[in-house]
């Protein structure tokens, strides 16, 4: 038997130490798909209005403890005086509101307000509001400090009192000038409805004077006109009819056969305004038919313009335009009429209305060029 030699196997290797996992985070739950974002559990958009209110808290309890009181006023007392009409004076004065016994000013001075007087009449609405003592500006309440400042808040109220009691008269003017050169049966009748429409009551009422001047536009270049009609402002209504009617007979004397309308209106205006400046109450009524024939201006009833065709072929071309209305106002041109309304009453002629139609945009041009606001057509 044979003794076999055990030969020794070499040991292995040592396996390679293995590699130590970590355990691995479970991942956060899923979110709803409008879930909104905390930080810490709060939501920031709740951080900051809470911020912003307690901001505006702030701020507010700074301007009541320290801005408003000195910088926002108090209000006012307000005295309100009516009177029945405007004819009437407001019967107040300055001692029923600022005097040692005035329980307005005692009012005033124990809450620290102002006093205010709201002027109304009766019928017509809010009237003027006058601040008759401000407010203190130290919100002082003692009326032995503010002696001279009342004092002269009662001179001043005194002053305005006066001024709205005993108003400028204003006075509305109204001028009637009457073409009857062509024989107008109707004239009378028309200047008589225009006059009654004026509403020459309505402005006595409102407290206003009034002015009617007539005038005749006779076929010859000079003045004729009557003496105005002034009607006082405190004058009862309906007053002085029987010298309107009067002043129109005047008016509506014979016709003649020539026609001076032109410098007869530019007469009649420099006279009126000569003592009666024109302004924007006047209002000037002219009733003519426009059509101008007198030997020192022109003639639109004989020779070539009494062709209407003619006519507007002349007033087409601008420079033979601009040397009618010269020739228009050859004699006498008008004065500024500084805002007049001007109102032209065609008589009713309808075989010569296409001419008048012509005739007025020229007569337009000229009194808006010396001033008039407006001038409007009637027929």
């Amino acid at each position: 038997m044979t003794n076999s030699r055990l030969v020794p196997r070499p040991a292995p290797k040592p396996a390679a130490p293995r590699k130590v996992r970590r355990p691995t985070q479970a991942p956060p739950p899923p979110q709803p798909p409008n879930a909104k974002k905390t930080v810490g559990g709060v939501n920031p958009l709740h951080l900051i209005v809470v911020g912003v209110v307690a901001l505006a808290l702030i701020i507010l309890a700074i301007n009541e403890v320290l801005i408003k009181p000195s910088a926002i006023k108090p209000d006012h007392i307000v005295v309100g005086v009516v009177r029945d009409s405007n004819k009437e004076p407001y019967r107040i004065n300055a001692e029923d509101l600022l005097g040692p016994t005035s329980q307005h000013l005692r009012e005033c001075m124990d809450i620290g307000k102002g006093i205010m007087v709201a002027f109304t009449t009766k019928g017509v609405g809010g009237g003027d509001k006058y601040e008759v003592l401000a407010p203190s500006p130290t919100s002082d309440p003692d009326a032995n400090t503010r002696a001279a400042e009342i004092e002269d808040a009662k001179k001043k109220f005194g002053q305005y009192l006066a001024r709205i009691n005993n108003p400028p008269a204003r006075w509305k003017k109204f001028i009637i000038l009457a073409d009857n050169t062509t024989g107008d049966k109707s004239l009378a009748e028309r200047v008589t409805a225009r006059y009654n429409t004026l509403g020459i009551d309505k402005v006595l009422l409102e407290g206003h004077g009034v002015t009617v001047r007539f005038h005749r536009l006779t076929g010859q270049p000079f003045f004729e006109g009557t003496e105005p009609i002034v009607i006082d402002p405190k004058s009862s209504t309906g007053t002085k009819q029987e010298e309107i009617k009067g002043k129109m007979e005047v008016v509506f004397k014979a016709t003649e056969d020539k026609s001076a309308i032109a410098t007869g209106t530019a007469n009649a205006l420099t006279e009126d305004f000569s003592v009666d400046p024109s302004d924007g109450d006047t209002r000037i009524f002219l009733f003519s038919d426009l059509c101008e024939n007198f030997e020192g201006t022109l003639s639109v009833e004989s020779g070539p313009l009494s062709n209407l065709t003619k006519l507007r072929e002349e007033l087409a071309d601008p420079e033979k335009r601009k040397a009618f209305k010269d020739r228009l106002m050859a004699i006498k041109k008008l004065p500024p009429l500084n805002g007049a309304t001007v109102d032209i009453y065609f008589p009713p002629d309808s075989a010569r209305l296409p001419r008048m139609l012509v005739l007025f945009k020229v007569w337009e041009e000229i009194l808006t060029e010396n001033g008039a606001s407006k001038v409007i057509q009637h027929f």
